[in-house]
């Protein structure tokens, strides 16, 4: 007999049998009753809890959705924060919460329970089931500004899978759910966890760092990529795409506009343009695109959403995504095409006001990017002192021109000629105060460069100095990790190594690689050697570095590797001694 939502309860799942598959961890596969286990280990312990409000943040995603799931059914309101910066925790707790469950270093309560074995199915079939009432809440990303807090009702997520499973079930099939963004943002929530427990298809469970990660799974099975505009142009970077054919189905992309170059290239590679969503932490799935040879393709609105410009051309949107059947105000304004679809013309909500002046952010942006020098930049307003006098700050990736210019004449003297080509163009107020040269400009798993994190390489540093990086979590398994490391001006090693252009040296990079490996890996705590290192391109002040680590259990070797994109910093093998009995 088929089953059915008891009262009061909503089907976040099909019925399936307890055998199916429903994540896949490399070879491993976790069945409906592994979930369901998970589910069950959760809410023991989350049940005791007296809070009804948690913190969730874990970067395992069907762990999190496990926890998810079981704060639902325990009347829990799990607030789920992007990333775990320390300010961001701070703000949290500032709201009254007290209770953080999951990857948190500096919170109160960090607590997360080990996967468990695969059980044996039972026969019977089943669905996931949660209260029809339950709630959660999301934060924005928080890319112009500090993440706001976005209640949701379950229902909304579940009546868009809906949708998605409408439109894009014919195309996707029985395709692996393959993701490089985070379960912890809607739109990683929406296609990773909702749509893939909605339509019974099996979810990758490891984010997707590289593209010789892909290629491994589409030779296997074929896969629905979930990406973004900056994961994407930089996969298409990779000569994999052209060598080696991928077996993929549809690919996906939220968090902004593609560039159309870049959805070319992707149909080139994949035979399938590339499909955009547009929408918003707040309205959810607005509308769709398959950018066409046309220089500008119109967005489609998604089933039952609804839409309208208000006085000054913004886009006004109703649909059942929303927390209720009220207009929602976007911050892009649009203009009308053919068949009620629109072309998105511009945000309106970068633009500050600095002493009663309007200054537009992107204008800066783009000002700075016509110098010839700069490949990337970010302004982003910051708190000058503690009168609270706001100045703008400026995080600028350099090209090659540039770089050789810094080189020459210092950073002060850079800063001067920058400010001077903006001056022809603002006014006084609108010139950058503090600037930061970067390698690149942060990104999180959603492949966005937020304000948090920009505003996190200002400030200040502690007197002592620091011994570690700043770390942020980009995928961990028992196994393997890949960690996003900031490394800070007053780092204790860049005294005296060197005067004039410190750099980081070779033995503090190496034990960082031991000392995260036994923070994630679990490794223990003997030290055997080393061997194949590779120095190749030197780490200074304010660089963003990737950190990859994993541990062969067997042969007892740490591999570790500092990168970016495509560039290679430094990596090598630690030999690590079993414990003596």
């Amino acid at each position: 007999m088929p089953t059915s939502p008891p009262p009061n309860a909503l089907a976040l799942s099909r019925e399936l049998p307890r055998s199916c598959r429903i994540a896949l961890y490399g070879n491993r596969s976790l069945t409906l009753a592994d979930v369901e286990t998970r589910i069950a280990a959760w809410q023991a312990t989350l049940r005791p809890l007296t809070q009804d409000r948690l913190v969730l943040f874990l970067s395992d995603t069907l762990e999190f959705s496990a926890a998810l799931i079981a704060a639902m059914r325990e009347h829990k309101t799990a607030h789920l924060p992007t990333h775990t910066l320390p300010a961001s925790c701070d703000a949290l707790k500032s709201a009254g919460l007290s209770v953080f469950v999951g990857d948190f270093d500096h919170a109160d309560i960090a607590r997360a329970i080990d996967i468990p074995p695969i059980v044996c199915p039972q026969e019977s079939s089943t669905i996931i089931t949660v209260p029809s009432d339950a709630r959660f809440v999301l934060y924005t990303s928080g890319s112009t500004g500090q993440p706001q807090a976005v209640p949701k009702r379950v229902t909304q997520l579940t009546r868009e899978t809906e949708s998605l499973e409408s439109l894009f079930a014919p195309m996707i099939g029985d395709a692996w759910m393959v993701s490089t963004v985070s379960h912890q943002h809607i739109y990683g929530l929406l296609f990773k966890v909702f749509w893939t427990l909605l339509s019974g298809r099996t979810m990758v469970v490891p984010p997707l760092n590289f593209p010789e990660e892909l290629l491994a799974l589409t030779a296997r099975h074929r896969c629905a990529l979930i990406s973004s505009p900056a994961h994407l142009k930089r996969f298409c970077e990779s000569p994999l795409w052209e060598k080696s054919p991928f077996e993929v189905s549809a690919v996906f992309s939220s968090g902004g506009a593609l560039d159309h170059a870049t959805a070319k290239r992707i149909k080139t590679l994949t035979q399938h343009a590339p499909i955009e969503i547009y929408g918003s932490t707040e309205t959810g799935g607005i509308a769709w695109r398959q950018q066409s040879s046309a220089p500008e393709t119109s967005w489609q609105p998604l089933p039952h959403v609804t839409w309208k410009t208000n006085e000054d051309g913004v886009l006004c949107v109703r649909s059942p995504h929303l927390y209720d059947d009220s207009w929602w105000t976007m911050s892009d304004r649009v203009k009308a095409s053919q068949d009620h679809q629109f072309i998105l013309a511009g945000r309106v909500d970068r633009i500050i006001k600095l002493e009663e002046k309007k200054i537009a952010l992107d204008a800066i942006e783009d000002a700075l990017r016509r110098t010839d020098l700069i490949a990337a930049a970010r302004v982003i307003p910051v708190e000058m002192d503690h009168h609270q006098r706001i100045c703008l700050a400026a995080f600028v990736v350099l090209n090659q021109d540039g770089t050789t210019l810094l080189a020459q004449k210092g950073k002060l003297k850079l800063n001067r000629l920058l400010r001077q080509h903006l001056a022809a163009s603002f006014e006084r107020i609108a010139l950058p105060r503090m600037w930061r040269y970067l390698e690149a400009l942060p990104v999180n798993m959603q492949g966005k460069t937020t304000y948090a994190e920009l505003k996190a390489l200002l400030d200040p540093p502690p007197a002592s100095g620091v011994t570690l990086p700043f770390c942020k979590v980009l995928s961990h398994t028992p196994r393997q990790c890949c960690l996003q490391l900031t490394l800070p001006e007053n780092l204790i090693y860049f005294d005296g190594h060197f005067d004039r252009a410190p750099i980081l040296p070779g033995v503090a990079q190496v034990n960082w690689a031991i000392v995260f490996g036994r923070q994630y890996l679990n490794l223990p705590d003997t030290f055997g050697g080393m061997r194949q290192l590779k120095f190749q391109n030197i780490m200074k002040p304010n660089d963003v570095i990737h950190l990859d680590l994993s541990f062969d259990s067997e042969k007892s070797i740490l591999f570790f590797r500092y990168f970016l994109h495509d560039t290679l910093y430094t990596s090598g093998q630690i030999l690590i001694s079993p414990p003596h009995v």
